[in-house]
């Protein structure tokens, strides 16, 4: 839907200040550059400082308070934070639920598992070199259960298999 177009005249001396910037902008000036070059807008805090300074309304509206769209007139939960807490209270709702169905279908014996076949990895034709015994490099660090150089041999392995044509 368009926004609403009010077709009031504006006051003479509202027109002629914007007669007055346009005739500025022609002649090359440049609002916004002034407002950079400006230091007292270089300021961080200069934004809240506006708004206080000025009564600005953050989450105001420039249109007509007919009741079309009133911001003041939204339910407190949509804000941000309501927002957020109806979202954690649906997924607390919604692992209650998961949870109480599983354990439901646990206890009546429907649960199903599932069987897996292989990818085909254990069909390598080439075997795997055998391991060997770690050495001082492996040692030192203990989350190592194969060497760089096994790790290798294995990629290899793996991507000489994958670029065979399937037979089928």
């Amino acid at each position: 839907m368009a926004p609403f177009v009010d077709s009031t005249k504006c006051s003479e001396e509202l027109q002629a200040k914007f007669r007055q910037w346009y005739q500025l902008k022609d002649q090359g000036a440049n609002f916004n550059e002034a407002l950079m070059r400006n230091k007292t807008f270089r300021n961080p805090n200069i934004y809240r400082w506006l708004v206080d300074h000025l009564q600005l309304e953050e989450a105001g509206t420039n249109l007509p308070s007919d009741g079309r769209f009133d911001p003041a007139q939204l339910r407190k939960d949509f804000s941000v934070k309501g927002l957020a807490d109806d979202q954690e209270r649906r997924a607390r709702e919604y692992a209650a639920r998961k949870a109480a169905a599983a354990s439901a279908a646990k206890a009546s014996g429907s649960v199903r598992s599932m069987q897996f076949q292989s990818g085909g990895f254990e069909k390598l034709q080439t075997p795997m070199p055998p391991s060997r015994p770690p050495t001082a490099s492996t040692q030192s660090h203990p989350d190592n259960g194969r060497s760089f150089e096994e790790a290798v041999q294995r990629a290899k392995l793996i991507a000489q298999h994958l670029a065979r044509p399937n037979k089928q």
